[in-house]
């Protein structure tokens, strides 16, 4: 897998690899460095994009985007997945996100698959980021997290920039409880 990076001045970057332009973040999200990429969208215990010709950062616009379509998609088939809400903790619930937002953390990153930019996003309960401690929870905001053994509570979604929708929301198969269902529109 090659990484293009961006042809911008390299003023535009941060010791962390991420472009100041990116703009202020929605609370509790990050869109992490291109040298990151690789890592986050290969999760523990299910499957990321399956087509990654590049990486880029998002900027925090496409990032708010990306969640209110996830919120979305997640409100409109909540129906169709009450058995698996009812195995999530009650600390991480991936449908009653869309409703209280600060229950997970989330960490992006932007790539480019079969020539469209798309937003790969990674959906960790808070409590599991609250509970690394200070010092590696800093880290969160700049390297990948890859918790594994999460059950549903932890999954990862598939954002199209161009067509403004969540393609894709994946779950974790921890727990050996087999993988719930990927949830895509209709």
């Amino acid at each position: 897998m090659s990484v293009t990076l961006p042809m911008l001045p390299m003023t535009m970057f941060l010791a962390a690899g991420v472009p100041e332009n990116v703009g202020e973040m929605p609370a509790r999200t990050i869109a992490l460095p291109i040298e990151e990429g690789a890592e986050l969208i290969s999760p523990c215990n299910f499957s990321g994009p399956d087509v990654v010709e590049s990486f880029f950062v998002p900027t925090a616009e496409e990032l708010s985007l990306a969640e209110d379509a996830t919120a979305r998609l997640l409100e409109t088939r909540e129906d169709e997945y009450e058995e698996i809400a009812a195995r999530l903790t009650a600390s991480a619930r991936a449908f009653a996100w869309p409703y209280d937002r600060s229950t997970y953390h989330r960490q992006f990153i932007g790539y480019v698959s079969q020539g469209r930019r798309m937003i790969y996003g990674s959906f960790i309960p808070t409590f599991v980021v609250e509970h690394l401690g200070e010092r590696r929870e800093k880290r969160f905001y700049t390297r990948a997290l890859i918790p594994c053994d999460m059950g549903a509570s932890l999954f990862g979604i598939e954002y199209d920039i161009a067509a403004d929708q969540t393609t894709r929301i994946l779950f974790s198969n921890g727990w050996g409880r087999g993988l719930p269902p990927i949830i895509a529109p209709e």
